[in-house]
C-alpha cells in the first residue's frame, strides 16, 4: 500500500482526519491515480510535487498527470511543483534501482 493511501485511509478519528485538511501534502514523486484520488477524497487542498512522471525515464504510467485526473473529474487541487526536482528524481531512481 502506498503511503498516501495508508496515511489518509487510516486516520484514527474525525479529529485526526480534520487535521489533515489544513495541511499540505508533500510527495517526492507525483502520486499515482489511486493515491491522487485518496488525497482528493481526504479534502487536501494543496499538493507539493517533487519529481513528475514525465521527467522520470523508468515509469510506465502512460501520459498520466495529476492535472489530467483533475480535468477528468472536475475536482480542484492547488499544485505546487518544481521543488527539489533533481533531488526527488534521484531519490526515486535510487529506490527503483534497489527494488529491481
Amino acid at each position: 500500500m502506498q503511503i498516501e493511501r495508508a496515511h489518509v485511509g487510516n486516520s484514527p478519528s474525525k479529529f485526526a482526519r480534520a487535521s489533515i485538511l489544513s495541511r499540505l501534502c508533500y510527495t517526492t514523486v507525483e502520486p499515482c491515480p489511486m493515491c491522487c484520488w485518496a488525497i482528493l477524497e481526504a479534502g487536501i487542498k494543496q499538493l507539493v510535487i517533487g519529481a513528475r512522471f514525465f521527467g522520470l525515464k523508468k515509469v510506465k504510467v502512460g501520459n498520466f498527470s495529476v492535472e489530467k485526473l483533475l480535468d477528468m473529474t472536475g475536482r480542484q487541487l492547488e499544485i505546487i511543483d518544481g521543488i527539489m526536482v533533481k533531488d526527488c528524481t534521484e531519490i526515486r531512481n535510487t529506490w527503483f534501482d534497489q527494488i529491481k
